[in-house]
Protein backbone atom coordinates (compact mmCIF):
# COMPACT_ATOMS: atom_id res chain seq x y z
CA UNK A 1 0.00 0.00 0.00
CA UNK A 2 1.43 3.39 -0.96
CA UNK A 3 1.84 6.13 1.65
CA UNK A 4 -0.34 9.14 1.40
CA UNK A 5 1.40 12.50 0.88
CA UNK A 6 0.25 13.87 4.26
CA UNK A 7 1.61 10.84 6.13
CA UNK A 8 4.93 11.19 4.32
CA UNK A 9 5.20 14.85 5.28
CA UNK A 10 4.32 14.08 8.89
CA UNK A 11 6.98 11.37 9.11
CA UNK A 12 9.54 13.66 7.47
CA UNK A 13 8.75 16.43 9.96
CA UNK A 14 9.05 14.04 12.92
CA UNK A 15 12.37 12.71 11.64
CA UNK A 16 13.66 16.27 11.46
CA UNK A 17 12.30 17.46 14.85
CA UNK A 18 12.93 14.32 16.97
CA UNK A 19 16.72 14.80 17.33
CA UNK A 20 16.16 18.39 18.47
CA UNK A 21 13.56 17.38 21.06
CA UNK A 22 15.60 14.47 22.38
CA UNK A 23 18.93 16.31 22.63
CA UNK A 24 20.18 17.29 26.07
CA UNK A 25 20.05 21.05 26.65
CA UNK A 26 23.42 21.47 28.32
CA UNK A 27 26.26 20.07 26.25
CA UNK A 28 27.59 21.55 23.06
CA UNK A 29 28.75 19.33 20.20
CA UNK A 30 32.28 19.19 21.62
CA UNK A 31 31.12 17.98 25.08
CA UNK A 32 31.54 21.39 26.70
CA UNK A 33 28.63 22.45 28.92
CA UNK A 34 27.35 25.89 27.96
CA UNK A 35 26.36 28.52 30.54
CA UNK A 36 24.38 31.73 30.23
CA UNK A 37 21.93 33.69 32.36
CA UNK A 38 18.89 31.71 31.21
CA UNK A 39 20.59 28.41 32.12
CA UNK A 40 21.67 29.83 35.48
CA UNK A 41 18.12 30.91 36.31
CA UNK A 42 16.69 27.54 35.20
CA UNK A 43 19.19 25.50 37.27
CA UNK A 44 20.30 21.95 36.61
CA UNK A 45 23.63 22.84 34.99
CA UNK A 46 25.15 19.98 37.00
CA UNK A 47 23.55 17.63 39.56
CA UNK A 48 22.55 19.61 42.65
CA UNK A 49 22.57 23.01 40.88
CA UNK A 50 19.50 24.90 42.07
CA UNK A 51 17.73 27.51 39.96
CA UNK A 52 19.33 30.94 40.18
CA UNK A 53 22.74 32.00 41.40
CA UNK A 54 25.26 30.76 42.22
CA UNK A 55 25.66 28.39 39.30
CA UNK A 56 27.02 25.28 41.06
CA UNK A 57 29.57 23.27 39.13
CA UNK A 58 29.59 19.94 40.95
CA UNK A 59 31.31 17.75 38.35
CA UNK A 60 34.70 17.82 36.61
CA UNK A 61 34.67 18.90 32.98
CA UNK A 62 34.69 21.84 30.61
CA UNK A 63 32.22 24.71 30.79
CA UNK A 64 31.83 27.70 28.45
CA UNK A 65 29.88 30.94 28.77
CA UNK A 66 27.59 31.80 25.87
CA UNK A 67 26.47 35.06 27.48
CA UNK A 68 27.16 37.28 30.48
CA UNK A 69 26.37 36.08 34.01
CA UNK A 70 25.41 38.70 36.55
CA UNK A 71 24.42 39.03 40.19
CA UNK A 72 21.80 41.47 41.29
CA UNK A 73 23.10 41.77 44.85
CA UNK A 74 26.41 42.47 46.51
CA UNK A 75 26.37 39.21 48.52
CA UNK A 76 25.61 36.96 45.56
CA UNK A 77 28.32 34.64 44.23
CA UNK A 78 28.00 33.94 40.51
CA UNK A 79 29.84 30.61 39.96
CA UNK A 80 30.59 28.18 42.79
CA UNK A 81 32.90 25.31 41.80
CA UNK A 82 32.65 22.34 44.15
CA UNK A 83 34.59 19.82 42.04
CA UNK A 84 38.21 19.33 41.06
CA UNK A 85 39.45 19.33 37.44
CA UNK A 86 37.19 22.03 36.01
CA UNK A 87 37.87 24.37 33.10
CA UNK A 88 35.68 27.48 32.80
CA UNK A 89 36.07 29.38 29.54
CA UNK A 90 34.47 32.81 29.85
CA UNK A 91 34.55 32.93 26.05
CA UNK A 92 35.01 36.72 25.99
CA UNK A 93 31.94 37.34 28.18
CA UNK A 94 31.77 38.87 31.64
CA UNK A 95 30.77 37.84 35.13
CA UNK A 96 29.63 40.90 37.05
CA UNK A 97 27.48 42.44 39.72
CA UNK A 98 24.83 44.86 38.53
CA UNK A 99 24.11 47.80 40.78
CA UNK A 100 21.84 50.79 40.58
CA UNK A 101 22.63 53.03 43.53
CA UNK A 102 25.50 51.49 45.49
CA UNK A 103 28.60 50.00 43.85
CA UNK A 104 28.97 46.29 44.57
CA UNK A 105 32.76 46.36 45.04
CA UNK A 106 33.69 46.24 48.71
CA UNK A 107 30.05 46.25 49.81
CA UNK A 108 29.37 42.55 50.15
CA UNK A 109 30.57 38.97 50.19
CA UNK A 110 29.71 37.98 46.60
CA UNK A 111 32.47 36.35 44.56
CA UNK A 112 32.63 36.13 40.79
CA UNK A 113 34.11 32.62 40.68
CA UNK A 114 34.70 30.69 43.90
CA UNK A 115 36.73 27.51 43.57
CA UNK A 116 38.39 27.68 46.98
CA UNK A 117 39.07 24.30 48.52
CA UNK A 118 39.24 22.51 45.16
CA UNK A 119 42.17 21.71 42.88
CA UNK A 120 43.02 21.98 39.21
CA UNK A 121 40.54 24.68 38.21
CA UNK A 122 41.24 26.82 35.16
CA UNK A 123 39.46 30.10 34.37
CA UNK A 124 40.23 31.84 31.10
CA UNK A 125 39.33 34.39 28.47
CA UNK A 126 36.97 37.02 29.89
CA UNK A 127 36.15 39.69 32.45
CA UNK A 128 35.08 39.56 36.10
CA UNK A 129 34.01 42.94 37.41
CA UNK A 130 32.18 44.84 40.14
CA UNK A 131 31.93 41.93 42.60
CA UNK A 132 31.27 42.67 46.27
CA UNK A 133 34.22 40.59 47.41
CA UNK A 134 36.77 38.65 45.32
CA UNK A 135 36.64 38.39 41.52
CA UNK A 136 38.29 34.93 41.29
CA UNK A 137 39.30 32.74 44.23
CA UNK A 138 40.93 29.42 43.30
CA UNK A 139 42.48 26.66 45.39
CA UNK A 140 45.65 24.64 44.84
CA UNK A 141 46.73 24.27 41.24
CA UNK A 142 44.36 26.99 40.05
CA UNK A 143 45.12 28.68 36.74
CA UNK A 144 43.84 32.02 35.49
CA UNK A 145 44.68 32.94 31.89
CA UNK A 146 43.71 36.01 29.89
CA UNK A 147 41.24 37.42 32.41
CA UNK A 148 40.55 41.02 33.41
CA UNK A 149 39.52 41.58 37.05
CA UNK A 150 38.19 45.14 37.26
CA UNK A 151 36.63 47.18 40.10
CA UNK A 152 36.02 44.30 42.54
CA UNK A 153 36.55 44.11 46.29
CA UNK A 154 39.71 42.09 45.51
CA UNK A 155 41.07 40.76 42.21
CA UNK A 156 42.54 37.32 41.51
CA UNK A 157 43.67 34.83 44.19
CA UNK A 158 45.58 31.70 43.21
CA UNK A 159 47.46 29.23 45.41
CA UNK A 160 50.18 26.97 43.99
CA UNK A 161 49.11 27.65 40.41
CA UNK A 162 49.56 30.38 37.81
CA UNK A 163 48.27 33.71 36.58
CA UNK A 164 49.13 34.37 32.93
CA UNK A 165 48.22 37.27 30.63
CA UNK A 166 45.86 38.81 33.21
CA UNK A 167 45.01 42.39 34.11
CA UNK A 168 43.75 43.52 37.53
CA UNK A 169 42.70 47.15 37.84
CA UNK A 170 40.69 49.33 40.20
CA UNK A 171 40.10 46.64 42.80
CA UNK A 172 39.60 48.01 46.31
CA UNK A 173 42.02 45.48 47.83
CA UNK A 174 44.78 43.53 46.10
CA UNK A 175 44.92 43.08 42.37
CA UNK A 176 46.69 39.72 42.08
CA UNK A 177 47.44 37.58 45.14
CA UNK A 178 49.54 34.60 44.08
CA UNK A 179 50.70 32.33 46.91
CA UNK A 180 53.48 29.95 45.80
CA UNK A 181 52.30 30.62 42.26
CA UNK A 182 53.72 31.81 38.95
CA UNK A 183 52.68 35.17 37.55
CA UNK A 184 53.64 35.88 33.93
CA UNK A 185 52.89 38.72 31.56
CA UNK A 186 50.24 40.17 33.89
CA UNK A 187 49.51 43.67 35.15
CA UNK A 188 48.09 44.98 38.40
CA UNK A 189 47.45 48.72 38.59
CA UNK A 190 45.39 51.21 40.54
CA UNK A 191 44.42 48.62 43.15
CA UNK A 192 44.47 49.51 46.85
Amino acid sequence: MAMRPRTSLLLLALAWIAPVLLAGPAAAVDGVIELNDARALAGGVTPGDAAGYPVQITQPGSYRLTGDLFASGTNETIVLVTADHVTLDLNGFSIRCLYVFTPCAGNGTGRGIDGSGHTDITVRNGIVRDMGSIAIYLGAGGRVHDVRAIDNGDGIFVSDGEVVDCHAEGNLGWGINAVDAIVRNSHARKND
